[in-house]
């Protein structure tokens, strides 16, 4: 959490500053106080003296840092007081020799050293002046520091969770954890926009920001997820149909259980199946390849593996149990987990295109960090529900996505959103016919 602190010279805002962060927690007794000003003159020690008594008794240990603040290290996970940013700024901007530092790049530095301490506690207090309220003239560097500073203030105050102003001595609140509710709004947005591009389903719209398309690699798999419960409730229509006398329609159900997927994506990623075909089957340079990609006709071997890819399909699915249809059923998520994961984790082949696109809007270590646990979960729940089925499932997986990553690499030099989705259709693919096969083994008793 970062708490903001503003306020007028003599406004109380230190104090106040202070008597939070040790009110947060008082059963741990020690916190870190950063300290920027400089002593020069004799009016700047009145004022660090002032501090110290202020601070006294409170468990402050003091640091004090007056530039580079991203170098400063500290340890983990105790409560610290930045104070102040105004200080800070001066000391980044005025150069040695008297001139000034470039305005962005001072504000820049101030952010990132920022940045780093709030990676390091969870209670993190910024105290900065409020230096643009008066009408006054002052000299052009004067002016430069006050533009500054304000370019400063507003950047922490978007990334500040709680900002406070402090008017003689009366704290008043400007934001109260609005943060929570923006980040609530960003996964809302993230979680439209990956239904709607990689599926069919309908969604409210949303703006395809960086910002809003954060997060979209987490849903990623819940379509999987649907497509799984989809499958598997018409799988169960269909035997209970045929056990009531409806007739024999397996082929029918078949064929209908194949092109579920293919409804509820649109085709998508049957579309970069295809494509990659395209561009294996040619032999080109790796910039050949990557120029097939994109290319929108169908060549021969695309037709010839859309073709063959469908009757494997037909043939899998004829074979289909309960027990191989509930692992399937989960194999649909983990295809696109894992096909989550090379987005952001692998080299990308393009600078622009969808996969590029999302994986710099990705925050990539939560998004990691999501898919992660999605794929320890998975690989735990699927063999608890198939057995053996369900450990020939999740092998045969890792082995593709081993296959994946060599053949990405090698061909086109990374990935792109065509084989993200050659992937995860010949992933998912092989999972189904390697369960289906180990039931077979199974229920012939070879295997027990």
């Amino acid at each position: 959490m970062i708490h903001l602190v503003t306020g007028g010279s003599g406004s109380g805002k230190s104090e106040y500053a202070e008597n939070w962060l040790t009110g947060r927690n008082k059963k741990d007794g020690t916190y870190i106080y950063i300290a920027t000003m400089q002593p020069y003159t004799e009016e700047t020690m009145k004022k660090i003296e002032r501090h110290h008594r202020l601070r006294a008794g409170k468990g402050f240990r003091t640091l004090e840092k007056y530039t580079d603040l991203s170098e400063l290290e500290i340890p983990k996970n105790q409560g610290i007081l930045l104070e102040c940013i105004s200080n800070l700024v001066a000391n980044e901007l005025y150069r040695e020799d008297g001139t000034l530092n470039d305005l962005k790049e001072t504000k820049e530095k101030v952010l990132a050293g920022v940045r780093r301490l709030s990676n390091s506690t969870t209670r993190l207090v910024i105290v900065t002046n409020e230096v643009n309220a008066d009408i006054n003239s002052y000299s052009e560097e004067t002016e430069k520091y006050r533009e500054c500073i304000g370019m400063v203030n507003q950047s922490l105050a978007e990334l500040a969770d709680i900002v406070t102003e402090v008017v003689y001595g009366i704290p008043v609140c400007i934001r109260k954890e609005q943060k929570k509710y923006e980040e609530y709004k960003r996964i809302w947005n993230s979680f439209k926009i990956a239904f709607s591009m990689y599926s069919r389903i309908p969604m409210p719209r949303s703006e395809w920001t960086d910002e809003n398309k954060s997060y979209a690699m987490c849903f990623f798999p819940w379509i999987g997820a649907v497509i799984g419960l989809l499958s598997y409730g018409v799988f169960r229509f269909s035997k209970w149909f045929d056990g009531n006398g409806g007739g024999n329609y397996s082929l029918f159900f078949v064929i209908f259980l194949i092109l579920i997927p293919v409804f509820i994506t649109g085709g998508i990623h049957l579309d970069g199946f295809l494509d990659t075909q395209d561009a294996l089957s040619s032999w080109q340079t790796k910039e050949r390849r990557l120029e097939i990609l994109k290319d929108s006709h169908a060549g021969a071997f695309a037709i010839i593996s859309c073709t063959i890819y469908f009757l494997m399909y037909i043939g899998v699915y004829s074979c289909l149990s309960v027990r191989s249809m509930e692992v399937i059923a989960y194999s649909f998520m983990l295809s696109r987990t894992l096909s989550g994961l090379s987005v952001v984790t692998f080299p990308q082949a393009r600078k622009k295109g969808m996969v590029a696109d999302f994986s710099e809007s990705a925050s990539t270590r939560i998004t990691r960090m999501v898919l992660g646990i999605y794929l320890i979960v998975l690989c735990f729940l699927i063999p608890l529900t198939g057995g053996i089925c369900g450990i020939g499932c999740v092998i045969s997986a890792g082995v593709v996505f081993g296959y994946y990553y060599r053949m990405a690499m090698k061909n086109f030099g990374g990935v792109t959103g065509d084989l993200c989705g050659y992937f995860l259709q010949v992933c998912e693919l092989v999972m189904a016919l390697v369960v289906v096969v180990v039931d077979i083994i199974v229920k012939s008793g070879i295997i027990k």
